[in-house]
């Protein structure tokens, strides 16, 4: 089960941006563009597989058994840092265990040794800034957010 357990505020493109991109030069529509932002953002988000800004990021699950280890591959990468992963007891109390990440073929890969569920935080994204996010996206983000905004109603 993966849980988002915190966002921040900062889309990977900025209102000026889209202002600039939209050529326009009023603060009439701030709100709607704002918006537009955001739902282009979730829609390329939940189209990648990806998370573009930082996020934090909650996984439970037992894994796949390979040779006596199990494997979790991370979701919604890029892979910023894994926080813990923590056994969870058959009281339902929790302790840190080791892992190790791996790269497979571009994908993290966190293994380490549990029979157990275990619950896994990690940070996600391609940074903490606009500017980390790879410019095809960011290029893509402002495409969207003309179309949206040359097919409101109104």
């Amino acid at each position: 089960m993966l849980r988002l357990l915190e966002s921040n505020s900062i889309e990977p493109i900025t209102l000026t941006e889209v202002k600039a991109h939209l050529r326009l030069d009023t603060e009439a529509e701030h709100d709607l563009l704002n918006g537009l932002i955001a739902s282009a953002s979730n829609l390329v988000e939940e189209y990648l597989g990806k998370t573009l800004i930082k996020k934090v990021w909650q996984l439970q699950g037992t894994g796949v058994d390979v040779n006596g280890v199990r494997e979790i591959e991370i979701p919604n990468g890029p892979l910023l840092n894994v926080v813990s992963i923590e056994q969870i007891l058959p009281n339902d109390t929790r302790r840190n265990i080791r892992f190790s990440v791996n790269n497979c073929f571009g994908r993290p890969i966190v293994t380490f040794k549990s029979q157990l569920p275990v619950l896994m935080t990690f940070e996600a994204g391609y940074g903490f800034y606009p500017k980390d996010v790879p410019a095809p996206i960011r290029q893509a983000l402002l495409t969207l957010v003309a179309l949206f905004y040359d097919s409101r109603g109104g």
